[in-house]
């Protein structure tokens, strides 16, 4: 039995032993798809000989002495290793193991070539097969190589022993350096397959990588081989595919202007081609492609970058990775399917950092199953606000879809999240927001009748400010004392996440109960201030949130702390900005919103002269 050879079939074909690419394509043939035959040199075998060569503190001692930063020196460190690998010694085992599945494999009969190789031996492709490779966080597309078109024996040792030393090229050592891998961790399998002789290949993806858009599926293509598209040496065909009709949405024909094709005897060449009006594939075997690659996708349960050939009528899988690029879409197993729309809560709150895991469970349990029982309505609370790359969303599609709510969706990415608005509004006029009235009546009813009482507390919050901050102040202390009270009886572990379970929702219920009603007059007054700004002085909405964040800069003088608003465009301040002139020396105090909770004669008074100095500042500048 071979120590360092696994045929596709086999199951021992895993990352540590087959590398990323090989136990993926090991996969793949497992699973019933056209992959061309072959076998993988595992990594045992990489790690023999760079034992018996005595690599290892070679390679080190090199790849410790650069920086991650430095191209030049790491170049130089990259040849000095291969180097080290072309002139190192096979180790008889493994060569005769690699040489008896050389042979094993070009007697078997091909269907991928064109024509019959019973008196020339069967050209193989060598492809390098990372531990560290194809990871769904990590994109290592490209930083080893492959070699192409190998004909015979000596040949195919010798391509072997060069994708070795591929583990250790430039961009791989600096790579792997920037994401904290460790070089002594790493290893390097080899995949070695019939070569198909494509009439057509290229890439595809099975979600568009520069849109996000998981209904699409993108297909670039040219004639020959790939490797004039992967090394990005051809201008290709460009098709999308919508996976749910299996509709060509888009077509754009590159010049294809060089094809990279087999050459007799081995290796390849460049060809150049004079019309690129044809396309590389017809239409049917574009969504037959796209068919097979959504039945990929779903096995391996996630959006995947294919490389893929072509020959005599067939359609070949190379490669299946997963697509890295893609920003992961809030997991929400409750929702109904379909086009989602959600707001992130981290950019609503202006926090910018990601949040951790715990973080945010502890957010889901505390607003999540609060709203649940604030509102007494069905669900479950992780539905209200999904998680996903570090950050929390909350579920705008059912009120996206009510034309009476949808102008407050508007008004919620205006505020919150203007990056994401643009793409609301796209959305909107492309009619994929269907319209569908939610808030029913009934709905209406029971949501005013949970509202009601806040409603009232609010007015009395209005009537008799100083009241109502002693009374919330007083409730808030209780509801500490209680919880403290609570915890200090409650001595394991098991018995404190209980706790946070069932007392965060109970907390936020009767924060939100008795501490809305005083906060809601300091969010009118953000709104307030807003519009003032709109009107008098022609500022953008959200201004107000803006300065709050940080886009201003902050001063003092007699009368407290003032902002001094920066343009766009200016974040310098100078007033030399496509915004900075409206805003070149407006100064307006952020403490008219502490004021909100003070006397009214007080309020009225500070209010004065703040707006007074607005003017002052709209007349000088007109």
């Amino acid at each position: 039995m071979a120590r360092y050879i696994l045929p596709f079939s086999s199951r021992e074909a895993t990352l540590a032993q087959a590398g990323g690419k090989g136990a993926n394509l090991s996969e793949l043939a497992r699973a019933g798809f056209a992959v061309p035959p072959g076998f993988i040199i595992t990594t045992d075998a990489y790690r023999a000989f760079v034992q018996t060569n005595e690599l290892q503190p070679r390679i080190l001692a090199l790849v410790h002495t650069v920086s991650p930063d430095d191209p030049a020196a790491l170049e130089t460190a990259s040849a000095e290793i291969r180097t080290l690998f072309e002139r190192g010694a096979l180790p008889d085992e493994i060569a005769a193991e690699i040489r008896a599945a050389y042979h094993e494999l070009i007697t078997q009969p091909s269907t991928t070539q064109p024509f019959n190789y019973s008196t020339i031996q069967l050209p193989l492709a060598i492809r390098s097969s990372a531990t560290a490779e194809d990871l769904p966080g990590l994109s290592f597309a490209g930083q080893q190589d492959t070699y192409l078109n190998i004909v015979g024996e000596d040949p195919v040792l010798g391509a072997v022993k060069k994708c070795w030393g591929s583990l250790w090229t430039g961009r791989a050592i600096g790579y792997r350096a920037r994401n904290l891998i460790p070089p002594e961790e790493v290893a390097l399998a080899v995949v070695v397959q019939a070569m198909v002789a494509s009439e057509a290949s290229g890439i595809l993806f099975t979600a568009n990588p520069l849109t996000g858009r998981r209904d699409e599926t993108v297909v670039d293509a040219s004639f020959g081989l790939g490797e004039a598209i992967v090394s990005g040496q051809v201008n290709p065909d460009h098709y999308v595919v919508h996976p749910g009709d299996w509709q060509i949405t888009r077509r754009t024909l590159g010049d294809k202007a060089l094809a990279i094709l087999p050459r007799a005897g081995g290796g390849t060449e460049r060809v150049a081609r004079a019309d690129g009006s044809e396309q590389a594939l017809p239409d049917a075997a574009i969504v037959a492609l796209a068919q097979t690659a959504e039945r990929v996708a779903e096995h391996f349960g996630s959006p995947q970058d294919i490389e893929w050939a072509r020959a005599n009528g067939e359609l070949y899988l190379l490669q299946s990775r997963p697509i890295t690029s893609l920003y992961p879409v809030p997991a929400n197993p409750f929702a109904d399917p379909g086009l989602r729309i959600y707001a992130s809560l981290n950019s609503i709150q202006g926090v910018t950092d990601p949040l951790t895991p715990f973080g945010a469970n502890l957010l889901q349990i505390l607003a999540g199953n609060g709203i649940v029982q604030l509102l007494q309505i069905p669900g479950n609370p992780r539905a209200f606000l999904p998680f996903a790359g570090g950050r929390l969303f909350i579920d705008m599609t059912d009120l996206a879809r009510d034309p009476r709510l949808r102008n407050f969706v508007t008004g919620v990415f205006e505020r919150g999240d203007p990056g994401a608005l643009a793409a609301f509004r796209r959305l909107v006029a492309q009619g994929r927001i269907p319209l569908q009235p939610t808030l029913t009546r009934r709905r209406a009813w029971h949501l005013l009748r949970r509202a009601a009482p806040l409603v009232w507390r609010v007015f009395r919050v209005l009537l008799i400010p100083e009241r109502a901050a002693a009374r919330i102040m007083a409730i808030l202390e209780q509801v500490v004392s209680e919880e403290r009270e609570r915890l200090s009886t409650t001595k394991d572990l098991a018995g404190r996440l209980h706790l946070l379970q069932t007392g965060l929702p109970r907390v936020f219920v009767r924060v939100i109960t008795e501490g809305a009603p005083v906060l809601f007059p300091v969010f009118a007054g953000l709104t307030i201030v807003d519009g003032w700004l709109q009107n008098w002085l022609g500022e953008e909405p959200g201004t107000v949130l803006r300065v709050m964040r940080g886009g201003a800069e902050q001063r003092h003088d007699g009368d407290g702390p003032e902002i001094v608003a920066r343009g766009a465009e200016d974040p310098n301040g100078s007033g030399r900005g496509a915004s900075g002139e409206r805003v070149a020396g407006l100064r307006f105090h952020v403490s008219v919103l502490k004021r909100l909770s003070e006397p009214a004669a007080d309020r009225a008074a500070h209010a004065r002269r703040v707006f007074g100095k607005i003017r002052n500042a709209r007349r000088r500048r007109n």
